[in-house]
């Protein structure tokens, strides 16, 4: 680019590079990639360009993330406004996690993990803190595993339909290998699962 364009940087570009080179907040560059909608044409040219120049690509942690910020949206909030861990997809990352947060003065009414991998490791947790799920703390899961629908209680979670995940991802690899133009971003369809680990908040139960 030229003069006073977006410098590249050593190591891999973050969304805060793309922020700060184009002149918007993360937000925005979140929008630019997950909810065009949100912003004006010029706006989203503007950061897909910078993007393009930075060789930033967004990672699917923050395409999900993107996701819960409009679900947050949609209830008056902001990421800014709940707890969040970046952790490795294991049980017993869940469980600590869940531990960790459950040993702080205050206490978050409900967990919403990216994985049920990591929510079954949060129920465990809970179980052996004896913490009532959902009667003191809601878990949600993401992709509906078979161990589920098997849980005690059974495991609110994101359904998505993993044979369609799993072909679409080997289409794009295939295409990439070959050197073939593939959209830069595919929905694909999920499906909320409602069982027995999600329940109204403590404080609201009662209401009208």
């Amino acid at each position: 680019m030229a003069d006073g364009g977006p410098v590249r940087r050593r190591g891999k570009p973050t969304a805060g590079d793309v922020a700060a080179a184009a002149g918007v907040s993360r937000t925005a560059v979140s929008f630019a990639f997950n909810s065009p909608d949100q912003l004006s044409r010029a706006t989203r040219a503007r950061i897909l360009a910078v993007a393009e120049e930075l060789g930033y690509r967004p990672s699917p942690l923050a395409r999900r993330l993107a996701g819960v910020a409009d679900g947050l949206a949609e209830a008056g909030l902001t990421l800014a406004d709940v707890e969040l861990a970046e952790v490795p997809i294991s049980r017993a990352d869940g469980h600590r996690t869940a531990r960790d947060w459950m040993a702080r003065a205050v206490r978050p009414t409900a967990i919403l993990a990216l994985s049920d991998i990591l929510a079954f490791g949060a129920l465990e947790g809970l179980r052996d803190l004896g913490v009532d799920v959902p009667g003191e703390v809601s878990v949600v899961g993401f992709d509906d595993l078979p161990e589920a629908a098997r849980t005690r209680p059974g495991l609110t979670t994101v359904r998505q339909d993993m044979e369609t995940k799993g072909r679409t991802a080997a289409e794009a690899l295939l295409a990439a290998v070959h050197g073939e133009a593939q959209p830069q971003r595919r929905t694909l369809p999920t499906g909320l699962v409602v069982r027995g680990s999600t329940a109204a908040p403590p404080a609201t139960r009662g209401r009208p």
